[in-house]
């Protein structure tokens, strides 16, 4: 049978379906981990063949296209497939104009899309964060902040500031009220915002994001899972 905890969230809250009980087996770890994004970094070839693996690509000619040279070429086709995947439509054009333009964003909004995938095989028809919303962030992080203050319940304006004047302090109180509602493991907080600050945002942007498309009643689900 499930879990103690799952069996905790399906007998409280019967109303949610079997998909929503795989959400929560593994809601353990942030969507974006800081080892996946190192991995990215350090070995993008060996990470695009898992993601072409993934949509029943040719996982190891994705690698070696990488490998020579071929990033945006193998980014198109790719886009394409994990948007179908989700449910995404994205056409040919729309996706050599993005990995053309801005691989390392596109390529980010793929691998979010692929973990999304990997949690519970779907999406909801649109991506958990869009090439448009990472350079929102990246030009305008005092809206990101804002609004993930929002997200939480504090002060739209604190957010604002804080991301303008002190990001650190901004993660330090916003990660670890993002981590709880998706059941991620909160500790260390000190640590990952000095040592790893900027992987660090990502994960909690990213888990952001993804809270952003889930449906409220399944959050307040993950908080029984948490509590119990």
């Amino acid at each position: 049978g499930p879990a103690p905890h799952i069996q905790h969230l399906v007998g409280t809250s019967p109303q949610y379906s079997a998909t929503h009980t795989v959400i929560v087996a593994m809601a353990r770890a942030w969507l974006m981990p800081l080892d996946l994004q190192c991995r990215a970094a350090c070995c993008p070839c060996f990470v695009v063949e898992d993601m072409a693996d993934s949509v029943d690509g040719c996982g190891a000619l994705g690698c070696l296209a990488c490998f020579v040279g071929l990033f945006p070429c193998v980014l198109a086709p790719l886009g394409r497939s994990i948007a179908e995947k989700s449910g995404i439509e994205e056409s040919l054009p729309m996706a050599c104009v993005k990995a053309s333009a801005c691989a390392p964003c596109y390529f980010y909004s793929l691998l979010a899309e692929y973990q999304k995938q990997k949690r519970h095989e779907g999406g909801h028809g649109q991506w958990v964060v869009g090439v448009p919303e990472l350079l929102r962030a990246q030009c305008l992080p005092f809206l990101v902040g804002r609004d993930m203050y929002r997200h939480i319940g504090g002060s739209a304006a604190r957010g604002a500031a804080c991301s303008l004047l002190c990001s650190s302090c901004c993660l330090w109180e916003v990660g670890p009220e993002i981590a709880s509602r998706s059941g991620v493991d909160v500790d260390g907080v000190c640590f990952h915002v000095c040592c790893f600050g900027q992987c660090y945002a990502r994960s909690v942007y990213t888990e952001y994001m993804y809270q952003r498309n889930v449906k409220p009643e399944f959050l307040s689900g993950l908080a029984l899972v948490t509590d119990s």
